[in-house]
Order: C-alpha cells, then sequence, then structure tokens
C-alpha cells in the first residue's frame, strides 16, 4: 500500500537575526500532518552541488517538557532560543525564522540555507539550543542541547569504477541540476583525447594504465558570449596489471610420501590455489604440499591488481611393483609366454636367465624362446623416476623330448602351484594314459582320457595339495611315451 505524507508549509520572516548569519530570508515550514504536538523534530536537509547556487530550507519543531530533552527530568520548557548553527561548508549562509521559541505557544521554526557551495562531501550540521524551564514545575533550570542532521553536498559530476587494473570503463553521472534550461551547455573532457558535449556521456572505456584527469564544464549563453559558470576535476586511475608470477617445483618428480615445494616468484601477495579452490591460509612465497592436482599463485600489488600463473600440474607417483605370470610353455619350441602385470611402471627390463634381455620397454605380453632345454630363472626389472622394483620367476624346460608322433605339446604355466593345462595334438585316436611321478618315482595322480579324432587332448589339473618338487607327467598312447617335467613351487 502507498503511504502519503501530508505536509503543512508556509513561509515565514525572521523577526530576529544574528548578525553573523542572515541574507537568507524567508524560510519554508513544512512539517508532516500527522506530527505529535509535544515533540522534537528537525526534517532532513536537502542535498546540494558543489559549484552550484544553494537556497533550501528546513523545518523542526521543539519539544514542550524536559523529558523530550532529558529523560530523567520533568517539566516544562518556558523558551529556547537558537545559538548557532555550526558544520556549514564554506560559503553557505543560514537564517532562520526566528531566534527564541515559547514551545508552549509556537514550538514550530525552520532554516533558511544560501550560498554556493565550493567544497563536496558530508557535513554534520549541529543547531545549538539553550532552553529555559520549571524543573518538576517549581525549579528555574537553563541548559542546552543540539539538534543534528547531515548536510550532503555532491560534487558537479560522479565516477564509478574510476580505478581499474589494465582497463576500466568508467560510469560517469552529472549532479548539477538544470541541464534541461536552455542557453547551458555541458562539456566534457576525459583526459585521453576524447571529448563529449551534453549532460552524461555513455560509459567511457580506459584501455591503457595512466592517470586521466576528467574536465567537466558548465558554460552559460550571456547575451551571444558563453561563459564558464561550473568547472570540476577529478581523475581516473588505471593501474598496470602485474607481470605474470612463475612458480618453481622441487623436487621433480613428486613421490608419493615426500612433500613438494612450490616456489612463486613474487615474495608477498601471494595466494595459492589447488584445482580452482583457494587454499586458506597460503599466502607465502612457499607451499609445501603432498597432493596431487593442478595448482596455480595468484599475486595481487600494492594497487589491488592481480594476475595469475600457468596451472602447474603436481603428480605424486608410486613406487614401481614388479609382478608378472607365467603363461604358456610350448616343450617343442622351447618357448615361454609371460605376462606383465606390473604397477606404476615406467622401464621394463627382462632378463630370461640364459644371457639374453629385453629392453622394450612395454606392459605388454612377452614371448622367449630357449636354445636348449632346461631351468631358468627369470627376472623382470621395473624402473620409474620414484625408484625400482625386482621379481624372479624359475621355469622348467627340463628333460623333455618331443616323440615324432605328437605335432603339438604345451605345459602351462610351469612352474606353476599344481593347477595347469596340458594340450596335445597329433596322437592316434583313442585312449590316453596320463601318470604324474613324484621325484621319488612314486605315482601321485593318474586319470584316462579319450583323444579326439584327430588325436587332440586338453586336460586341465588342479593338483593344489601337492608339496613342491620336479615332477614327472607320463604321457602314454598306442603309439608310444613322452615325458613331460612339471615344476611345482609355492
Amino acid at each position: 500500500m502507498r503511504q502519503h505524507v501530508v505536509l503543512f508549509c508556509f513561509i515565514l520572516f525572521a523577526v530576529g537575526i544574528l548578525p553573523a548569519q542572515n541574507g537568507c530570508p524567508g524560510c519554508i515550514i513544512c512539517l508532516p500532518s500527522d506530527l505529535s504536538a509535544d515533540t522534537m523534530y528537525l526534517s532532513a536537509i536537502p542535498p546540494g552541488v558543489k559549484g552550484v547556487p544553494y537556497d533550501k530550507s528546513f523545518s523542526f519543531r521543539l519539544p514542550k517538557d524536559m523529558s523530550e530533552v532529558a529523560p530523567a527530568w520533568v517539566g516544562p520548557i518556558t523558551q529556547i532560543e537558537i545559538m548557532s548553527i555550526t558544520g556549514l561548508p564554506e560559503y553557505l549562509k543560514w537564517e532562520a525564522n526566528d531566534l527564541a521559541y515559547i514551545p508552549a505557544a509556537y514550538p514550530d521554526g525552520c532554516v533558511r540555507i544560501c550560498g554556493t557551495p565550493d567544497t563536496s562531501g558530508s557535513f554534520n550540521l549541529a543547531i545549538n539550543l539553550r532552553f529555559n524551564a520549571m524543573l518538576w514545575g517549581v525549579i528555574p533550570n537553563t541548559g542546552t542541547f543540539q539538534l543534528t542532521r547531515t548536510l550532503d553536498i555532491d560534487p558537479p559530476f560522479s565516477m564509478t569504477n574510476s580505478t581499474g587494473c589494465g582497463s576500466t570503463t568508467v560510469t560517469f553521472t552529472n549532479n548539477i541540476p538544470f541541464d534541461s534550461l536552455p542557453g547551458f551547455l555541458f562539456f566534457w573532457d576525459f583526459g585521453d583525447g576524447t571529448f563529449f558535449t551534453g549532460k552524461n556521456p555513455p560509459p567511457h572505456t580506459y584501455n591503457e594504465p595512466g592517470t586521466y584527469e576528467v574536465w567537466h564544464s558548465l558554460s552559460s549563453d550571456s547575451s551571444g558570449h558563453w561563459i564558464v559558470v561550473n568547472t570540476n576535476t577529478q581523475t581516473v586511475t588505471v593501474h598496470p596489471l602485474p607481470l605474470i608470477p612463475d612458480i618453481v617445483v622441487n623436487p621433480i618428480p613428486a613421490c608419493m610420501g615426500s612433500n613438494v615445494v612450490l616456489t612463486s616468484s613474487y615474495v608477498s601477495g601471494n595466494q595459492w590455489v589447488i584445482d580452482r579452490d583457494t587454499i586458506p591460509g597460503a599466502t607465502d612465497s612457499l607451499l609445501t604440499t603432498n597432493s596431487s592436482g593442478y595448482y596455480e599463485v595468484r599475486v595481487t600489488d600494492v594497487n589491488g591488481c592481480t594476475a595469475v600463473s600457468e596451472a602447474v600440474w603436481i603428480e605424486f607417483l608410486h613406487l614401481p611393483v614388479a609382478d608378472f605370470q607365467i603363461g604358456a610353455i610350448q616343450l617343442d619350441s622351447l618357448s615361454v609366454t609371460l605376462s606383465n602385470q606390473s604397477l606404476n611402471g615406467q622401464i621394463y627390463i627382462w632378463h630370461f636367465g640364459d644371457g639374453q634381455t629385453d629392453t622394450t620397454g612395454t606392459l605388454q605380453d612377452i614371448m622367449h624362446i630357449y636354445a636348449q632345454s632346461g631351468t631358468y630363472t627369470i627376472t623382470l626389472t621395473v624402473q620409474n623416476e620414484c625408484g625400482m622394483s625386482m621379481m624372479e620367476k624359475t621355469v622348467g624346460l627340463v628333460g623333455t623330448e618331443m616323440p615324432a608322433w605328437l605335432r603339438v605339446l604345451r605345459l602351462y604355466p610351469n612352474p606353476n602351484n599344481g593347477h595347469f593345462i596340458l594340450e596335445m595334438s597329433g596322437a592316434a585316436p583313442g585312449q590316453v594314459e596320463l601318470a604324474l611321478f613324484h621325484p621319488y618315482g612314486h605315482l601321485v595322480y593318474r586319470q584316462i582320457a579319450e583323444t579326439e579324432g584327430d588325436g587332440a587332448l586338453v586336460r586341465k589339473f588342479d593338483l593344489g595339495g601337492l608339496p613342491p618338487a620336479l615332477y614327472r607327467l607320463h604321457i602314454r598312447t598306442g603309439a608310444g611315451v613322452a615325458v613331460v617335467n612339471v615344476l611345482v613351487q609355492r
């Protein structure tokens, strides 16, 4: 709901004046219609503009009882006098409609302020008053009190974003009120070689660091001659951006379990950031961390201007872990397939136990062919920038002869933990006896299997309970017997 305040206004002229305060007669009393008859009230003081003639009034109502001035006291006020008004800017003067008031009869008054202020700002005005009263209705008493308000004198124009970093776009507002009157002209000089004629220019951008003096003037056409009646200057400052900071990382590489120190190229004004999030309290030139992420440093100089470094990726590497499995062993070709299952490696070096090495450095499976049967120790060395890891395993290609009646004979993995697979083909169709013997010669496992049409056979052995030893698997068919060494390890 919109509220309406009804003001009763009338013009009064001064009855008595102070010698130093005169020349502003005819103030206007405007008080709210619903104002209490016994109260202390001072209206707002209208604002003005530097260099523009000022002629405004404000109103007041003076209290009738001591309780409004000093709450602990009670009694009627018989008279109030205006002693002075202080806090006015230079070149403004005042005049009240009266200097002495009888609150019981006429408590209302006004003050008119006039002149041309030459200073902008907020001025705290105080009306200094002296009262005569009858304390509790019987004791004469005299004292002083104040009514206070703020008078705002605006500059002829104001600016927003008048300070920037690298560049700034400034918005100008003309505070001089009589722009629509004929015979007046506003002129703007932005201090960078550009100009504008009119009350409010469009926003203006300063693209280069520097200090720019903005000059604003109001001219009046007097009998065909333009006369400057108001000028004002203000300053726009564009600070240079600070140089983009650099980050030095030490040590490189960053290894898990250790710390990394990041150093900013700026001694002060730093704020460290990880993954675009500010790190609380990280404002030194050095940052010690053990967390992976994208790091930046934001530098703010004495002018409040900021520059941000390029993001630096810090990754803490884990130590390498060497691991491989022995896959298929082809006894006919003396070949072994090795499956590399290492972690965190960058360089992989194989030693096959026969004097041969492989340094191709891949994580892929690899196959090696031996020149002759035997037992070989295979070593895998895995390296990265933070360390090295090794693993050794033994493979047996011992005493195995490929019978002429077999085309293929494979047993893998070998060595194993009692779980292995036998593949063969080329045997005559029919039954095959598979017998596994301990090194001391006693039988530990036996089964009868049937080959397929081409003499092929695949069998999986699950003998996890076997103790570690070098066993011999006899494969007996109608065409003859083949023997394969099986190395069981734990």
